[in-house]
């Protein structure tokens, strides 16, 4: 029946521009790749924090764009999904097309697309948390670094009271 096939696909219609629409306001990266690591799509958010634009990263793999991520963490992230088809809130960090830092955690799950197997990633950019952490870790430790001083300060003026304390109490 034709009208059951124009409401099939309506239907399809409105679910892939649902689709498309949750994708790209999504307020985390992301990213989906082939299984040798070429992006076949990108979000808006994920091409704010690379610096890069979806069309300088579509059909390529970080290598080819010259991404550099940690040491370590491609491989990490590329035996879990070899090994478990997926992991959670890896974090890790990058350099940016702009030579910014950024500093994410990374969650992915291997999919079936189209009879062929995709890597789905998200990408939560923690750099202004982790900002935040190194502010924290500075103003503890000089507040440490203080705390030892006042101690030492008050340890040396506690003995010269008690050397003081026991001149007067031999002079009675």
């Amino acid at each position: 029946d034709i009208t059951d096939k124009k409401n099939t696909e309506n239907a399809l219609k409105e679910s892939e521009e649902l689709f498309k629409n949750l994708i790209e306001l999504a307020p985390y990266g992301i990213i989906l790749n082939d299984r040798e690591g070429r992006h076949l799509l990108v979000n808006k958010a994920y091409c704010i924090d690379s610096g890069f634009e979806a069309n300088e990263l579509i059909g390529k793999t970080h290598e080819e764009i010259g991404l550099k991520f940690k040491e370590g963490s491609i491989h990490f992230m590329r035996e879990e999904i070899r090994n478990k088809g997926f992991f959670k809130n890896f974090e890790t960090s990058y350099q940016s097309k702009n030579g910014n830092i950024v500093y994410c955690l990374y969650s992915s799950k291997i999919l079936q697309i189209n009879d062929q197997k995709a890597v789905l990633t998200s990408s939560v950019n923690i750099t202004d948390k982790k900002k935040i952490e190194n502010e924290l870790e500075k103003y503890r430790d000089h507040l440490e670094k203080l705390v030892k001083e006042r101690t030492d300060e008050l340890a040396a003026i506690n003995e010269e009271l008690s050397a003081t304390n026991e001149e007067l109490y031999a002079q009675k």
